[in-house]
């Protein structure tokens, strides 16, 4: 889970009246989208007047961007929902988010008098929250002046949002109807956001300074530019002719209905060379099972064509293991894909039965003890898998964006999915630099600049 808070201590605002202008705080729970979500929804608050603070600090207001994937996340919005009634004191609780929005009642009784808010009702939080302040008798600041909102650019980063990555949501919704999966109830059908306005918000971050944005949405692969139809490939080919960033990254992407045209792209120098390609499971016959829509042999075809294309590129998946019905012998099936596939990285979760899912009913469930065993086999071998990819740049040189200095290192990213850990201090978060890559360190490799970034 990640949380996004940033810390900003403003003088009073420009309202005439002396007195401070309400805080405000967020929290986000789950996925790149929902962090996303956060960056637009805290942006709305700053431009608003609202000063920002840091999650758990007295706020007036603090919302409670939740997740609810599986029950482990119900109960982690729960547990924010009331650290956010804790930290607000008289203030204003807001939850919103997949929680909120596929059980209202059960997320409104966690706090009561919280504002529980739905998807469509995020881009009204501001005034939703302005009228409840003043029925409380809260003070309600005036919206930032220009050269205001200009200073308020210089808010501390947040996972959602720094000076070297930004996620940009450019869709949202699925109508895939994965048998496990809660998220269309959550989000609804698939909807995408105009080309126009998403090539327009990367060109405002890059003139921010941001380096790198990605891409991401529920099923990114199901957009459709709403003026014309056009597809994902022809947003990215709009978003490299059109702006100047330096780094476009691909979030996640489905191989139901792929579009193997996308493919030919991460043959261009500002794609990153990282594609995050959902698997769940090595079996033919779970995935029929789960409904995932996509064959085995379609997966191997996708990955062999983006390996001839950008032979280096870096392959990551998510698996999950135990789902009803899956025997020993399926899962050894899983494995040996995997290890057929050569990923990069891994990312393995046990089923969780959820409730208002088709899989809930399912016959033949595996037992909790037998699920978690079989994460831990798989777990095994990420170590193994993360080392054979990195070991392929040593002595290569790769272009790293800054992210965090940590003692004596900075740490970035390649764009090949590698954190390159350097040591220094001349850097800044944001900026790019070369580096000569020299050994595996840490949960990347370490390397010597190889400019005078």
């Amino acid at each position: 889970m990640a949380v996004a808070h940033i810390a900003l201590r403003r003088g009073e605002y420009a309202g005439g009246s002396g007195a401070r202008p309400p805080r405000c705080a967020v929290y986000t729970l789950g996925c790149k989208v929902n962090q996303s979500e956060t960056d637009e929804i805290l942006q709305r608050f700053v431009q608003a007047g609202f000063a920002p603070v840091a999650f758990g600090e007295p706020a007036d207001v603090n919302v409670v961007n939740t997740c609810t994937i599986t029950h482990v996340a119900d109960r982690k919005s729960r547990q924010i929902i009331r650290r956010a009634q804790a930290a607000a004191a008289h203030g204003i609780v807001v939850v919103t988010g997949c929680y909120a929005a596929v059980s209202p009642a059960e997320a409104a009784a966690v706090v009561p008098g919280a504002l529980v808010l739905r998807r469509d009702e995020q881009e009204d939080v501001v005034a939703i929250v302005a009228e409840a302040l003043r029925e409380r008798g809260l003070n309600v600041p005036e919206p930032l002046a220009p050269e205001e909102l200009a200073y308020s650019a210089m808010l501390q980063p947040t996972p959602a949002r720094t000076r070297s990555r930004v996620f940009v949501k450019v869709q949202d919704g699925c109508w895939h109807a994965c048998a496990y999966c809660i998220v269309p109830r959550a989000r609804g059908r698939s909807v995408s956001l105009a080309a126009g306005d998403i090539v327009g918000r990367v060109q405002a971050l890059h003139a921010e300074g941001v380096a790198e944005v990605v891409l991401t949405g529920v099923c990114i692969g199901d957009y459709e530019d709403p003026a014309d139809g056009s597809s994902l490939t022809a947003l990215i080919r709009r978003l490299l002719d059109e702006t100047a960033i330096p780094r476009i990254r691909i979030s996640s992407i489905n191989p139901m209905h792929f579009d193997y045209e996308f493919l030919e792209l991460f043959a261009h120098p500002r794609i990153c060379r990282h594609l995050h390609l959902p698997l769940q499971s090595g079996s033919a016959a779970i995935l029929k099972h789960m409904n995932r829509r996509h064959t085995l042999d379609e997966y191997r075809r996708i990955v062999q064509r983006a390996r001839d294309i950008c032979p280096e590129i870096a392959l990551t998946t998510d698996v999950l293991v135990g789902f009803p019905g899956e025997t020993e012998a399926h899962f050894e099936e899983t494995a040996a894909f995997i290890a057929e596939m050569r990923f990069a990285d891994l990312h393995v979760f046990p089923y969780s039965v959820r409730p208002r899912t088709s899989a809930a009913h399912f016959d033949a469930q595996v037992p909790f003890g037998v699920r978690k065993r079989r994460v831990r086999q798989l777990l095994a071998q990420v170590p193994a898998l993360r080392r054979a990819y990195a070991e392929r740049f040593l002595g290569a040189t790769l272009a790293v964006v800054w992210e965090e200095q940590s003692e004596a290192y900075w740490r970035g990213s390649a764009d090949n999915y590698l954190r390159v850990y350097v040591k220094s201090d001349t850097m800044s978060a944001g900026s790019v630099g070369l580096v000569r890559i020299e050994g595996l360190y840490r949960d990347g490799v370490r390397g010597s600049l190889a400019d005078n970034t």
